[in-house]
């Protein structure tokens, strides 16, 4: 068996079908337990899905902004970034693994957070406030302590920074492994996707003040 794991093979044969989840907003300060529902409950915020949206799938929803990159990384994720009315931000991210296009991460941001990069975020009247959670209940303002309870121990602890991962494996169709043979003049002896996803969370007097959500496929 040869494994694929390059960013360039990966931005190539991405895909992945993900199980339906969806917005809730103002919900009661809970989270679903991970150990059923896993990561996928917090893959989609306003109506976007990890793997399954584009850069401009948001532009033509939310209104034109500019594509921004955080990183000085010759591979950073191109990013989106939308202002609320009460200054609430989201980021919509799409790196390697989304080919550039798709997204595969997004950050959460309260109005007093986040680094220079988003100070300065598009505006826009449309679903984008601090009450925005994802269907596990994940939003600005919960405490560590439920935190905790709910996503259990992080991998990494780093100052006020706290990481939760999970990996698993996702079996490709009939026609994605037929492509990834074709993209590397190789049979597909094990047509399953890489499947990684990571909650990054920033606390702020015990309290999440922003949150990322990654989601990386690959082969």
């Amino acid at each position: 068996m040869i494994k694929h794991s390059s960013r360039l093979a990966t931005k190539l044969i991405c895909a992945v079908t993900l199980a339906p989840v969806c917005l809730l907003l103002g919900q009661s300060d809970t989270l679903r337990n991970p150990r059923t529902d896993g990561p996928s409950r917090h893959l989609t915020i306003v109506g976007f899905k990890l793997g399954k949206n584009t850069l401009a799938d948001v532009q033509a929803r939310l209104g034109k902004a500019s594509i921004r990159q955080c990183s000085r990384d010759e591979e950073a994720s191109k990013e989106l970034c939308y202002s609320g009315k009460d200054g609430t931000r989201i980021a919509f991210k799409a790196g390697f693994s989304g080919g550039w296009s798709e997204l595969d991460a997004y950050r959460v941001i309260a109005r007093d957070a986040g680094s220079s990069c988003y100070s300065t975020c598009a505006r826009t009247d449309q679903m984008i406030a601090a009450n925005v959670e994802t269907s596990g209940g994940l939003r600005l303002g919960i405490s560590r302590q439920l935190l905790l309870t709910r996503l259990g121990p992080p991998k990494t602890t780093k100052g006020s920074e706290l990481v939760f991962q999970w990996h698993s494996r996702q079996p490709m169709t009939k026609e994605q492994a037929e492509g990834a043979g074709k993209t590397f003049k190789t049979p597909v002896t094990d047509p399953s996707y890489d499947v990684q996803d990571t909650i990054k969370v920033e606390l702020r007097h015990s309290k999440v003040a922003e949150f990322e959500v990654e989601h990386l496929v690959t082969y």
